[in-house]
């Protein structure tokens, strides 16, 4: 049995709580963000971009040659 209970949220909620989870991007791992990708089809769904593609995120003054 789950420790959890479950609660009904309206869809405005949970569109607010998924952007105020957006602000603290700049915050997680590189790990994380990779999961966030991966979680969103990044790589899996053809009609996404990346579409075949693992990730490897780099920090920005690491990453040479990225886009």
């Amino acid at each position: 049995m789950s420790w959890k209970s479950t609660i009904d949220i309206n869809r405005t909620e949970a569109i607010r709580l998924i952007l105020e989870k957006i602000e603290t991007l700049d915050k997680l791992s590189n790990n994380d963000l990779n999961n966030i990708l991966f979680d969103f089809g990044y790589g899996d769904d053809v009609n996404l971009p990346y579409y075949g593609y693992n990730f490897n995120i780099l920090d920005d003054n690491k990453c040479e040659k990225c886009d």
